[in-house]
C-alpha cells in the first residue's frame, strides 16, 4: 500500500494489527516526547499504550463489522487519491492480503459526514481530515488565540474555525462525528449531550485526560449506550499520522424540528439564499437584530410544505452551531411540533400569505400576525414557562423565563389598538376571537406538554354543562394556494 500522501483510515482487531502496528513505549516520540521519557510523562505513555491495547482486545471479542452499523449508502470500493479509506478485518479471510482489503469504505465514514472537533488547539487533525476529503469539518477552539494560531498555521481551515464553550457547543451542533480532544473526552459521561451524533472519537495522546475519557467510554459501552470501540488511523505525509478511538452511538435522539445553520454559510447568507430561491417562509420572532442573534438564541422559521426539501438541503450542507427551529405549514415529519403542526394549517397559510420584507434581508409576519403568533407561542407552547399570569392555576417555582412575554406583548399591543388588560387577563379568549385558537383535538395533544393548557381544559370540563359544546374553533383546512411574492 502506497504512502504517497493519501489520507487513510484503518481499523482492525488485535489479531491482525498487533504485529503490523506495535504501540511500544519507544514509539512515544510520535506524540512529541523524547526518545526516553522520564517520570510522569513515561507513566502516561504506558497508560495510553495500555488503553489502546484494551480497546484492541475488546475488538477481538466479536466481528469488527458489527461495531459500526451502516448509516449511509454504499460507495465504490476504490476511492480517488487523497480520500480517506477505512480498512477492517474481513471475517474468515485467510492471509494478510485478504485481511487488509478495503471493505465498503463509504458505508462507514462517508466523505459527506459532518465532523466537529472540540478543543482544537493545533489544527493538525483537522488539516488531515480536510486533505483526506472530509470537507464538512468544523473546529471549535477554546479561545481566540487558539483560533488565530490555527488559522495562521493551516490556511485551509480559516473558514472552518469558531470559538465556543465546549458544553454549550456540544449541546447545540449537528455533527455526525464528534472528536473530543484531551480532557473534553470526559463529556462522554454526559451522554445526553452526544445523543445526536453517530460517532464519538477520542484522539490518542499520552495524557491523563485521554486515559480517563477512554475509561468513561468503556463504561458507557458496558451500559449499552455506545458500541464497542474501534482503533482508527488517519495519516497524511504533510501533517503526520493520528490514532483515534471511535465509539458508535447506539441510543441516538434527534429533535424533530431542530436544525443548525452551516458555519460556512452563516445567518445572513442563509437568509439571502432563501430569497434568491424564492422560498416561501417567515422568520417568526426575534428578527429585530438580524442578521445578529444573541448568544444561545435560535432562529424560528415557518416554511411552505413545498419548500421544505430546499431548506432542509441547505441546512445539511455542513456542520454548524447556530440552532434553527424549522416548521412546515402542515407539520410534515421532521418539521413538526411534537408530531403536530406548529400552528393550525389555516393560520400558517394566513401568516405566510401576509409576510412582509424586513431590512431587505428576510420575510417576517405582518405586525398583526407577529403579535398573534407571539401570543400563541407564549400560551400554547411555553405555557407557564412564558411568565404570563393565569387565573386557572398558579405557576410553579422554576427557572425564570428566557423572555418576558408579558412585557413584550404589552409593548406590541398599542401599535395594533389591542386592549392590553383584556388580552393579558384572558389571552386564550382573545386568540379565539381572532380565529387563532387551536382546535380542541390539537389542544388536547398540546396539553401533554403544557400544564397551563391542562388546567384550562380541566376548568372548562368542570364548568361547562354536558349539552354545551363550547366555542367552536375554525375548521382545519389545507393551506391555500401559493401566493404573494412567489407569484410576483
Amino acid at each position: 500500500m502506497s504512502d504517497s500522501g493519501r489520507g487513510q483510515f484503518t481499523s482492525g482487531s488485535a489479531t491482525s494489527n498487533a504485529a503490523n502496528r506495535p504501540f511500544a513505549p519507544n514509539k512515544a516520540k510520535r506524540f512529541g516526547a523524547s526518545s526516553q521519557p522520564q517520570g510522569p510523562r513515561r507513566l502516561l505513555g504506558v497508560l495510553s499504550e495500555k488503553a489502546v491495547e484494551m480497546s484492541m482486545v475488546t475488538l477481538s471479542l466479536a466481528d469488527v463489522s458489527a461495531t459500526f452499523r451502516p448509516h449511509f449508502s454504499p460507495g465504490p470500493r476504490s476511492t480517488p487519491a487523497g480520500s480517506a479509506v477505512w480498512w477492517q478485518d474481513m471475517p474468515g479471510a485467510e492471509g494478510t492480503e485478504a485481511r487488509t482489503a478495503p471493505m465498503y469504505a463509504a458505508r462507514i465514514w462517508h466523505p459527506g459526514l459532518r465532523i466537529v472537533e472540540f478543543g482544537a488547539t493545533s489544527g493538525a487533525l483537522g488539516d488531515a481530515l480536510v486533505r483526506a476529503g472530509y470537507q464538512h469539518y468544523l473546529a471549535v477552539t477554546p479561545n481566540g488565540r487558539a483560533l488565530a494560531r490555527i488559522a495562521a498555521a493551516h490556511p485551509r481551515l480559516q473558514t472552518r474555525l469558531t470559538v465556543a464553550k465546549t458544553s454549550s457547543a456540544l449541546r447545540s451542533n449537528n455533527g455526525e462525528v464528534l472528536v473530543l480532544q484531551g480532557a473534553r473526552g470526559l463529556y462522554l459521561a454526559r451522554f445526553r449531550l452526544l445523543r445526536q451524533a453517530h460517532y464519538v472519537a477520542l484522539p490518542v495522546a499520552p495524557s491523563a485526560g485521554f486515559v480517563a475519557a477512554f475509561l468513561v467510554g468503556l463504561v458507557q459501552w458496558l451500559f449499552g449506550r455506545l458500541n464497542r470501540p474501534s482503533v482508527v488511523h488517519l495519516g497524511h505525509q504533510r501533517v503526520g499520522t493520528f490514532r483515534l478511538i471511535a465509539f458508535g452511538v447506539r441510543r441516538r435522539h434527534v429533535s424533530s424540528a431542530r436544525r443548525y445553520i452551516p458555519h460556512t454559510l452563516g445567518i445572513e447568507r442563509f437568509l439571502r439564499r432563501l430569497n434568491r430561491q424564492r422560498v416561501r417562509y417567515a422568520v417568526l420572532r426575534w428578527f429585530e437584530s438580524l442578521p445578529v442573534l444573541p448568544p444561545g438564541e435560535d432562529l424560528t422559521l415557518l416554511v411552505d410544505d413545498a419548500d421544505l426539501p430546499t431548506v432542509a438541503a441547505m441546512l445539511d450542507e455542513g456542520p454548524g452551531l447556530q440552532p434553527i427551529d424549522l416548521y412546515s405549514a402542515t407539520g410534515l415529519p421532521g418539521a413538526d411540533y411534537h408530531g403536530m403542526p406548529y400552528f393550525p394549517p389555516h393560520v400558517a397559510g394566513q401568516l405566510l400569505d401576509g409576510a412582509r420584507p424586513k431590512h431587505d434581508l428576510c420575510w417576517v409576519p405582518s405586525a398583526e400576525d407577529h403579535f398573534r403568533s407571539l401570543a400563541y407561542h407564549a400560551l400554547y407552547h411555553e405555557g407557564f414557562a412564558s411568565g404570563l399570569a393565569s387565573e386557572h392555576a398558579s405557576r410553579r417555582h422554576g427557572p425564570p423565563p428566557a423572555h418576558d412575554y408579558g412585557a413584550i406583548l404589552k409593548k406590541l399591543a398599542p401599535r395594533e389598538g389591542i386592549d392590553v388588560p383584556t388580552m393579558l387577563d384572558d389571552p386564550d379568549r382573545y386568540l379565539d376571537t381572532q380565529g387563532w385558537r387551536p382546535p380542541d383535538e390539537m389542544l388536547a395533544r398540546l396539553a401533554r406538554h403544557n400544564r397551563w393548557i391542562r388546567s384550562l381544559l380541566a376548568e372548562s370540563t368542570a364548568c361547562v354543562p354536558d349539552d354545551h359544546s363550547g366555542p367552536q374553533s375554525p375548521p382545519r383546512t389545507n393551506v391555500g394556494p401559493r401566493a404573494g411574492r412567489r407569484a410576483a
